[in-house]
């Protein structure tokens, strides 16, 4: 079936004037991401799957994409639901701005520059294949040029997060870190990219879907990176990659069948690799509470930005406790100007950037439990009978006007949060800003942040969709062709 739908794909992207289909559209991913999932909840069946059959599916998986999405969010208080004419229309109910400074910094993390394959043995390679030359097989040197294109693919994007990446060192699983999970990870991203620009070249469908037994994929991994390969970390890579029931397909894109492997194209790209990783160590429990762990370690992040402000102290981590010694919690980020008596204190939520809406409501659901959290700290350090181990020199709290915030790497927040008086922020949205003079200025940034304007930076569009015989009109957030936006200081702030 999958390899049905891969055709079908193949097919639809010829048509639109994509002979390469370099990039795969969100769509066709979630399409294939769906029915890998429907197929572990409920087995399609044995034998040969019919083209009628395949198509059948992949339109109710194209169906059910659109249903979902609503679904999610109507869940999330995102829209309200009027019928006119027989149309149901989904009109935004929260700011919609909000949700386009999410998009807008979101595009600043795609590479301005991609790795040239000109010249490569890649398009030697398969400059051959269209002139009729016959293979059964991806010769070694193709694999590891297509590797090499992989791994700068990945590390493109990788630097381009503007606030900042995981390290190579940032352990994931047994012997792996994402330094070398990267490195096998690349090889597939590269196959998967030749893969595609063979399936343009050639009369059949074949290489828009590939099946190989594990051992052979791991082989042929270990082939590409070359020099110091070990076959042990490539199996680990592997057993990551290796979809499982629970799991999501876009970060596990192996879909066991039988003793053997398939590899999709359509699930593997170079886009977000970190998140992936991360992803595929947290979809099994026994590895998740560490990970969380690990990430959460990650608020240092934000103290090594706030200490490049003039005049202030940062602490991290700071312990707060009850007066007869018992632990109230932590607070993650403190930051104070001592002669300016104000101060910035941030609980650090750094959970795994949002790849679906399903995804992104989880996020929420993590700031919310921050403000939370935070709030319960904030009214028991009003009572005066907190205990706090601040370093030497620093100002006594109630001598200091503060500011209350969650902070994330990436994700902004447009809901209304649960507790008064705390405010929402991501490093991605703060580390846009010209580096602030004082931390006042950067505290005026997080309660009176700057979105853009509609019909200036991003318009709101009808998007129709019809969903058996419901029609449904639902507003949808387009960026890209107006005036480009990026955040800024309020008036009168220094």
């Amino acid at each position: 079936m999958l390899q049905q739908a891969a055709g079908t794909r193949h097919e639809e992207a010829l048509r639109l004037g994509d002979p390469h289909v370099t990039e795969d559209s969100a769509v066709w991913t979630r399409i294939f991401a769906r029915l890998v999932n429907w197929n572990a909840r409920f087995p399609y069946g044995d034998g040969d799957c019919t083209e009628k059959d395949a198509r059948e599916a992949v339109n109710l998986a194209r169906e059910f994409d659109a249903v979902e999405r609503l679904e999610t969010a109507l869940a999330i208080d995102g829209f309200s639901v009027t019928k006119t004419s027989g149309i149901f229309r989904l009109t935004i109910t929260q700011n919609p701005a909000i949700e386009a400074a999410d998009l807008m910094l979101e595009m600043l993390t795609s590479p301005q520059e991609y790795p040239d394959t000109r010249g490569s043995e890649v398009n030697v390679w398969l400059h051959r294949l269209a002139n009729g030359t016959p293979t059964t097989r991806i010769p070694t040197n193709v694999l590891r040029s297509a590797a090499r294109w992989g791994r700068g693919a990945i590390e493109a994007y990788r630097a381009a997060l503007p606030e900042g990446g995981l390290p190579d060192a940032f352990a994931l699983s047994g012997r792996l870190n994402v330094g070398n999970a990267v490195q096998y990870w690349a090889v597939l991203v590269g196959l998967c990219h030749l893969l595609d620009r063979i399936a343009a070249i050639t009369p059949n469908t074949w290489p828009t879907l590939m099946t190989m037994h594990k051992d052979a994929v791991a082989a042929r991994l270990v082939d590409a990176v070359g020099d110091g390969a070990d076959l042990s970390v490539a199996q680990e890579v592997i057993d990551l990659a290796t979809f499982a029931p629970g799991a999501s397909p876009l970060a596990s894109p192996l879909i066991p069948c039988g003793d053997r492997l398939i590899v999709c194209p359509a699930l593997v790209n170079p886009i977000g690799i970190e998140r992936l990783l991360l992803r595929a160590v947290a979809s099994d429990p026994s590895r998740s509470g560490k990970l969380g762990q690990d990430l959460g370690r990650r608020a240092g992040e934000w103290g090594q930005f706030l200490r490049g402000i003039p005049g202030v102290l940062v602490a991290t981590d700071t312990k707060v406790k009850k007066p007869g010694g018992g632990r109230a919690g932590d607070l993650d980020v403190v930051v104070v100007d001592p002669s300016a008596r104000v101060g910035l204190c941030l609980e650090v939520k750094w959970p795994i950037d949002a790849q679906s809406l399903g995804e992104s409501m989880k996020v929420v659901e993590v700031i919310e439990k921050g403000a939370r959290q935070l709030d319960r700290l904030r009214s028991f350090l009003a009572t005066g009978e907190a205990v706090y181990d601040f370093p030497p020199g620093w100002p006594r709290l109630e001598d200091i006007e503060w500011t209350w915030g969650v902070g994330t790497p990436q994700q902004l927040y447009a809901a209304k949060l649960p507790v008064p008086d705390i405010h929402v922020t991501s490093l991605r949205y703060i580390t846009q800003l010209p580096k602030p003079a004082t931390l006042s200025q950067l505290i005026s940034a997080i309660t009176r942040p700057s979105w853009p304007q509609k019909d200036l930076h991003f318009e709101i569009r009808p998007m129709r969709t019809q969903i058996g015989r419901i029609w449904i009109e639902q507003e949808t957030i387009a960026c890209g062709r107006l005036l480009r936006w990026s955040p800024r200081y309020p008036e009168g702030s220094f």
